[in-house]
């Protein structure tokens, strides 16, 4: 029966280190007391690229949270076009920054921003707030399924 032990192991489970030089395959057979030592060259290709095993025009990740559709040429992985960092709210802009993805910040309190059914709308701490006053008055209609009588009139 024969056993294989890596020295670069054993001297790691040992010492507590993560690599102890060449490594080397120390084979012994039980029956005989015949030992050999051979030497091995171990190839570091290093970690797996977001493009390995995938062809030109496959998605990819860059890493850079400033790119969205990041795609795969020559077998490297290209950013894409550039995150516009949308808000959801008018009362905020929206910058990406290298390294960290989008950062938002409020508009200045006052800013003129809308509501749908109020005439007049400012920003307060990044939130458009309708003036209660400036509410829009809607004429019941002919035909009451209209959007803007239900938008405006809910109950």
């Amino acid at each position: 029966m024969k056993s294989t032990i890596r020295l670069s192991v054993l001297c790691a489970l040992i010492l507590g280190l993560s690599g102890c030089g060449d490594e080397s395959v120390v084979t012994a057979d039980a029956t005989s007391s015949d030992t050999s030592t051979t030497d091995t060259q171990v190839e570091d290709t290093g970690p797996a690229g977001p493009c390995d095993g995938k062809t030109d025009g496959d998605s990819c990740d860059d890493g850079d949270p400033c790119t969205l559709d990041d795609v795969c040429s020559a077998g490297e992985c290209v950013g894409g076009s550039n995150d516009p960092c949308e808000s959801d709210s008018t009362c905020q802009t929206g910058t990406c920054v290298a390294g960290e993805g989008c950062k938002y910040e409020n508009a200045e309190d006052g800013t003129e921003c809308s509501v749908t059914c109020f005439d007049v709308a400012t920003c307060i701490e990044g939130d458009c707030k309708a003036d209660a006053a400036s509410a829009v008055v809607v004429q019941r209609p002919k035909r009451p399924e209209s959007l803007a009588w239900k938008n405006c009139n809910a109950t």
